[in-house]
């Protein structure tokens, strides 16, 4: 019964969801050289208690959406809480304002410019989430998960920087990054997304143009990439990153050649499994090299 529950609600908040922002989190946690103890837990509270909330109403308004699922993500949405019955609407979003203030009040009590993104992370979500919702306007949509990721990275800055002094290109390279990742999942949903009506930017301009549209973001996240190692002193991670874009950029005759809505949708299908394997891979490299860095610190001092 327990682990029932426990699965219900990891179902529910769904953190693998958070991890692409999290990515972004924690290279503002490197840049601006925060402990590894703050790290972890503001990155707790951006996750479970801030992202958590999220894809709760999340899952709520796709409700519909869900029950035409075809593809398997990190989870099967044809059996997620709300359509399985475990959960009623009125207890989700109970349950959610419930974590939401927690999340708020765990991030004041960190650090007051946090606590401020964060909020407008959570403000952010509503507005993706609930109807009229931003998830449905294309182009809109893509902003505001390219917007999310920037936003993410300054509130890693925060814990311990000026956020005047945050770096813009690094910045920028994140937002164009989760933009063009996030249009994988969409081209992902993009039958399920069109039965339902919502009107996502893959929906808008099809499998097979979002796929390009996806690439040209990429292209744009690898030039603000360039800039940022002309202009700012990088962590040695950063180099780390280099031989992910020249594999990624070998893709790019696959891609031009996708015309077809079923072959572009299957070529997102990988990609986002590949990019879910590398945020992972990623995620655990950060956290081990902030935890080192600190190390070394401490060593020297």
């Amino acid at each position: 019964m327990i682990f029932r529950k426990i699965k219900l609600l990891y179902g529910l908040i769904r953190p693998v969801g958070a991890f692409p922002f999290l990515f972004c989190f924690l290279f503002g946690t490197l840049d601006s050289n925060v402990t590894f103890y703050l790290s972890l837990v503001s990155s707790l509270v951006l996750v479970v208690l801030i992202f958590g909330p999220i894809h709760i109403i999340n899952h709520f308004s796709d409700t519909e959406v869900d029950r035409r699922a075809v593809q398997k993500k990190d989870l099967n949405l044809t059996k997620q809480p709300f359509l399985t019955g475990e959960i009623t609407k009125f207890s989700g979003i109970l349950l959610s304002i419930v974590i939401w203030l927690i999340g708020l009040i765990a991030a004041y009590m960190i650090n007051f410019y946090f606590f401020i993104l964060l909020a407008g992370i959570s403000i952010g979500g509503i507005f993706y989430s609930l109807p009229p919702r931003i998830k449905g306007v294309p182009v809109f949509d893509i902003i505001f998960n390219s917007t999310g990721g920037a936003v993410s990275y300054l509130a890693g800055w925060s814990l311990s920087g000026n956020l005047f002094d945050a770096h813009i290109f690094t910045m920028a390279w994140l937002s164009f990054l989760v933009a063009s990742t996030y249009l994988f999942t969409v081209i992902v949903d993009y039958k399920q997304d069109k039965k339902a009506g919502v009107k996502t930017t893959a929906v808008y301009f099809g499998p097979s143009k979002a796929i390009k549209l996806s690439f040209l973001l990429f292209l744009a996240s690898v030039v603000f990439f360039v800039f940022m190692f002309l202009s700012y002193k990088l962590s040695i991670v950063y180099y780390f990153l280099i031989p992910f874009w020249v594999h990624s950029l070998y893709q790019l005759p696959k891609i031009l050649k996708s015309n077809d809505n079923n072959f572009s949708i299957k070529l997102a299908q990988n990609k986002m499994k590949r990019s879910a394997v590398y945020c992972i891979f990623w995620l655990i490299l950060l956290y081990l090299i902030i935890l080192l860095r600190q190390w070394w610190d401490h060593c020297m001092t």
